[in-house]
């Protein structure tokens, strides 16, 4: 959840579970 407010493009993607999970892999989820 806190991803959210650091990252809008991370909440987005939703379906990344493994790396929106971590979190710390902003980058990767987003790119996802």
């Amino acid at each position: 959840m806190v991803v959210m407010a650091t990252t809008p493009l991370n909440a987005r993607q939703g379906n990344d579970t493994l790396n929106g999970g971590n979190g710390d892999d902003t980058l990767n989820a987003g790119r996802q």
